[in-house]
């Protein structure tokens, strides 16, 4: 299944340091998927959190990256490392197919560059927090 033609939603990468993220955390909390990513602060020793909830989630990849990935998604190289919306997702259009209430979903991305982790998400909406 392919997805196509993202839009930037948040440039992460403005957040982390010139070498990247340190980890990431992901587990679920009520009606959603919370992703905190963590960085190391330039001013101390402390690791800063940038937290991506993701709300009703009702699909989840998370895979290594570089390689193979279940979905055909095209990454447009000037958003890599951001959290892109697909606009165009063959994925999304059948979850929303199949759930009966009026749900509307949509499809992020994130590629993590120092992590070597993709993130594929089908979700309703996300919340950024701790910025």
């Amino acid at each position: 299944m392919t997805c196509t033609d993202p839009i930037e939603i948040l440039d992460v990468q403005s957040y982390l340091p010139s070498y990247g993220e340190t980890s990431f955390e992901c587990y679920y909390e009520e009606n959603g998927l919370v992703f905190t990513i963590l960085y190391d602060d330039e001013n101390s020793n402390d690791l800063k959190r940038l937290e991506l909830t993701f709300e009703y989630p009702v699909s989840v990849d998370i895979s290594s990256f570089p390689g193979p990935s279940l979905l055909d998604c095209h990454y447009n190289s000037d958003f890599l490392g951001s959290l892109v919306e697909f606009t165009k997702s063959e994925l999304r259009d059948k979850w929303e197919k199949h759930i009966t209430h009026s749900l509307q979903l949509k499809h992020f991305g994130l590629l993590l560059l120092n992590a070597n982790k993709r993130l594929e998400i089908i979700c309703k909406d996300v919340k950024v927090s701790n910025p």
